[in-house]
């Protein structure tokens, strides 16, 4: 694909078909250059390009964003939590798996304190149970840390051994890419107190 197709090709991708007015708005140019561009007749600057990444990466971002606020609509907080053990004659904490609060109550239960995890709800099973993995979690985040492109951050596999990178312009940028990122692979998890 040509450069100036590549153009529309995103342009109408992020803003429908009254594109043009919107990406020059965005970027700071004028109509009449954004048009030369689209046409062919100029070639496309360098520095376009970086502002157009920009946009797509922030697009990119906020749509991320707003697809975990719909998957937040179906997550359901579960606990560790502890049942009476006759043989023992006390509570015993349950640690295969957690559970949600009412679960925890029809069964006769106490929930742990500070070990409220909320989870999407089709990871329970069919009794209502989530058994994290075993062995913790395959994959991790590495912190942000500069670049030589300007900030990004790594996917660890279960050794801490980079397994894909991720590079943005700016610090913000990263960050917010950062926490969608931990989010999807469930570093992002709520912990509660319990009240003193």
């Amino acid at each position: 694909m040509k450069q100036h197709e590549l153009l529309r090709h995103i342009g109408e991708r992020l803003f429908g078909g009254q594109w043009q007015g919107q990406l020059c708005a965005i970027i700071g140019v004028s109509d009449r250059s954004l048009r030369r561009w689209v046409s062919g007749t100029d070639p496309i600057p360098p520095g376009v390009w970086s502002d157009v990444l920009k946009v797509i990466q922030s697009q990119w971002v906020d749509l991320r964003e707003l697809e975990y606020q719909v998957r937040d609509l179906h997550r359901v907080a579960v606990h560790r939590f502890q049942v009476y053990d006759a043989m023992k004659g006390d509570y015993a904490e349950q640690a295969a798996s957690k559970r949600t609060a009412h679960d925890i109550q029809k069964i006769g239960g106490k929930i742990i304190p500070g070990t409220q995890q909320l989870v999407d709800s089709r990871a329970l099973d069919e009794h209502g149970r989530y058994t994290p993995p075993a062995d913790g979690a395959e994959w991790s985040l590495g912190n942000v840390q500069s670049t030589t492109e300007g900030y990004g951050f790594n996917i660890l596999n279960k050794f801490r051994a980079p397994v894909a990178s991720f590079s943005y312009p700016d610090m913000a940028l990263a960050r917010a890419s950062h926490d969608l990122m931990a989010a999807a692979l469930g570093d992002a998890t709520l912990v509660l107190g319990h009240p003193g």
